[in-house]
């Protein structure tokens, strides 16, 4: 994953702490989770890998799926966050999601 505010262990963590969660995660990491795993969707989806066309299919829906969520999400947090890390990660990885899904 390219991202300069965000390492692959870091992006790792918060998918575990989301999809395996054992406590209460915030709206922040759902966000982090979902703006990573569209960008990473989407650079597949590009570089055209798999061949299979339903493979595809299926990466476009689950990206999309993330699309949803990810816009879904920052319309329901509270604009006045705390400067956290966690909370600007969010914030970077939602702007840069939306103006990415807005040029398309």
């Amino acid at each position: 994953m390219r991202c300069s505010y965000l390492s692959v262990d870091s992006f790792t963590e918060y998918c575990q702490k989301v999809y395996f969660a054992t406590k209460d995660y915030s709206a922040a990491a759902f966000v982090v989770v979902n703006g990573g795993l569209f960008y990473l969707l989407t650079d597949k989806l590009l570089a055209g890998a798999p061949s299979d066309v339903n493979v595809m299919e299926e990466f476009h829906q689950y990206k999309t799926m993330c699309e949803d969520n990810l816009i879904t999400t920052l319309g329901d947090i509270n604009p006045f966050l705390p400067a956290t890390k966690e909370n600007l990660q969010a914030l970077l990885m939602g702007v840069s999601g939306i103006y990415a899904s807005s040029v398309r």
